[in-house]
């Protein structure tokens, strides 16, 4: 790392490298990628909750808990969320922009189909593999619901 990063700042990020600040009116365009994406079906016929998935961005950040949920117009991706003390569910990590949310979006549903269809059992590693925690890798079910031991 060239230096710190001030919290006001917006800091464009390319090749690890860090690019001068920007005006107030630029935007940050991101310029990761989808490089791991693992999809876990969960096996009940009736419920709108279809699969859990994990993502990795560039081989070095990963995403769990996101759903794939079968809604009233179709599938859609919900990200990983936690209960608020007043009933009400508050996005942990999502995308902040249109372009990254089809990315990933697209990432997901390709794997999802794939899994559905039966054409490849295991995860689409699109880039580098990354190590996921081993409860994961034993069950994901009860990784996601909180049941696992490790």
């Amino acid at each position: 790392m060239t230096g710190p990063i001030s919290f006001g700042s917006s800091v464009a990020v390319e090749n690890n490298t860090h690019q001068p600040e920007l005006a107030h009116d630029e935007k940050v365009v991101a310029l990761m990628n989808v490089t791991e994406v693992r999809v876990f079906p969960v096996k009940k016929e009736d419920d709108k909750l279809k699969a859990f998935a994990t993502i990795t961005l560039d081989s070095c950040f990963v995403i769990r808990d996101l759903k794939v949920i079968h809604g009233n117009s179709g599938l859609f991706i919900a990200m990983p969320s936690r209960k608020k003390k007043d009933g009400t569910y508050a996005d942990i990590a999502h995308p902040l922009n249109r372009e990254t949310r089809e990315m990933i979006e697209q990432a997901v549903f390709d794997e999802y189909r794939r899994q559905v269809d039966g054409d490849i059992p295991e995860a689409r590693v699109i880039g580098a593999k990354s190590s996921l925690h081993p409860a994961l890798e034993a069950d994901p079910e009860d990784y996601f619901t909180g049941e696992s031991n490790a």
